[in-house]
């Protein structure tokens, strides 16, 4: 038994048989009894690999119109594919096909001829077929390297073929060539590797006891044999990506979809203004931002990102965002707008932008508006606070006319209603309360005076 690092892989059969006489010839071989089968343990990405009768029957073939490449050694060529083929995740148009056993996809390394085991990494997503020393320069006729499509979509193969191609350094005979295949599935994208004749006359080099057989990629490898005899003639082994697994129903498998719960999220996908990465680039489109938590992102139109107190919404209703000027989007009632027509919207001052009467204007120039309590604003004599005068007007607003306490009709201080006088008897007194001293008005307070006693005396009231 052989082993994989630890694993065991099982003989090969030894025997193939091939029909020869013509690059276009078919060889077709049997299924491996299910005794020689073994499968890996998935790698870190899903990936398998399956031999024996849990991987391909083997079926090396050519086609009937081959491309044969002209290959120096130790050389890359790049290929384009006859579809688009998926590969850890990501998908290809194109492969670079390598001399020295393999293909790789979306680089343009080289694959060098001198390996060591274990195999680790790849600076290239790579696939090693039979990576050795392999040398294409020394073929002759019809040797080289092939490349061709079968079938129709959507089951198209991609074949890459080295036929009879000579290890490095051989001695230019048949015997010390290799003839191995890659078959590339449009269907499924798993790979079959087909093995043909990798016997190089019982020398050191058989059987890929000098060759690495697996894929490779920066993240890690999955190794089928390093420097190990594990593949004969007439054997095949299959790469199989890991299930399709689509729970969000996107149509792309969690394999290679950023977000599987998230149907609007999937490689390719129109960037939508939702803050989530649609397209799987690794970030949000343009604008998909909040930087101020306000709820609103750049691209539904914040218009300005670094304030949280303006957004585009609506909030209490009355047609105004802050945005378009609500100063106060929990007020209905304030707003950029002048309602009662005052020249003043709730915004810019208006305690009460229903009555336009009440507003930030002074009119009397008497240093308080409307919305400073002034009850008459076309009287500068007239506001909230301003002391009481013999005039008959309520001149500080408090609802009283002429409560001047220097004209009450006794000597307490107090300030009941009672102590107020009719206005008939305000004309003894002045501003402040003093009695005036012209005769004339003296006369006139006289007479106001003798009514207000006469009415009194009318009432059963003491005179004053």
């Amino acid at each position: 038994m052989r082993a994989r690092y630890g694993v065991p892989v099982g003989d090969r059969p030894a025997g193939w048989w091939l029909l020869t006489g013509s690059l276009f010839a078919i060889g077709i071989g049997t299924a491996m009894p299910a005794s020689w089968a073994a499968t890996s343990a998935p790698d870190a990405f899903g990936y398998t690999w399956r031999d024996g009768a849990d991987g391909p029957t083997y079926n090396y073939e050519f086609s009937t119109s081959p491309v044969l490449f002209g290959f120096g050694d130790d050389e890359a060529r790049a290929v384009d594919l006859p579809f688009p083929f998926e590969f850890y995740g990501q998908t290809y148009n194109a492969i670079q096909i390598q001399s020295n056993g393999g293909v790789t996809f979306g680089g343009s390394n080289v694959l060098e001829a001198n390996h060591s085991c274990p195999v680790d990494s790849q600076p290239d997503r790579s696939l090693l077929a039979f990576w050795m020393d392999l040398d294409p320069s020394a073929a002759a006729g019809f040797e080289g390297i092939y490349f061709d499509t079968k079938g129709s979509a959507p089951t198209r193969i991609a074949l890459i073929e080295w036929f009879q191609v000579e290890r490095y350094q051989s001695t230019g005979n048949d015997t010390n060539s290799a003839v191995f295949e890659i078959k590339l599935f449009e269907a499924d994208n798993h790979i079959e590797v087909h093995y043909n004749d990798v016997d190089f006359s019982g020398s050191d080099f058989d059987d890929g006891a000098a060759a690495v057989i697996g894929l490779a990629r920066p993240e890690g490898a999955l190794i089928y044999s390093c420097n190990t005899g594990s593949v004969t003639g007439n054997t095949a082994l299959g790469f199989y990506p890991p299930a399709c697994v689509d729970d969000d129903g996107d149509g792309f498998c969690a394999s290679q979809d950023c977000d599987d719960d998230d149907n609007s999220a999937y490689p390719g996908a129109a960037e939508i203004c939702d803050g989530v990465d649609n397209d799987c680039s690794g970030a949000a489109g343009a604008g998909e931002v909040d930087q101020d938590n306000d709820g609103w992102m750049l691209c539904e139109n914040d218009c300005d990102d670094t304030d949280p107190d303006r957004y585009p919404a609506d909030l209490d209703g009355d047609g105004w965002s802050p945005c378009l000027g609500d100063c106060d989007d929990t007020d209905p009632d304030i707003n950029d707008v002048d309602n009662d027509g005052d020249g003043l919207s709730g915004c810019a001052g208006d305690c009460d932008d229903t009555d336009a009467s009440l507003n930030q204007h002074d009119e009397d120039g008497d240093g308080r508006t409307p919305c400073e309590q002034d009850c008459n604003d076309l009287d500068d004599s007239i506001y909230f606070g301003a002391p009481e005068i013999c005039d008959g007007l309520d001149n500080n607003c408090n609802g009283d006319v002429d409560e001047n306490p220097n004209c009450d009709d006794d000597d307490d201080d107090d300030a009941t209603v009672d102590d107020l006088i009719a206005y008939g008897c305000f004309l003894q007194c002045d501003q402040q309360g003093a009695r005036p001293t012209s005769p004339a008005f003296g006369w006139l307070a006289f007479l106001g005076l003798g009514v207000l006693c006469w009415s009194r005396r009318g009432r059963g009231e003491p005179a004053a």
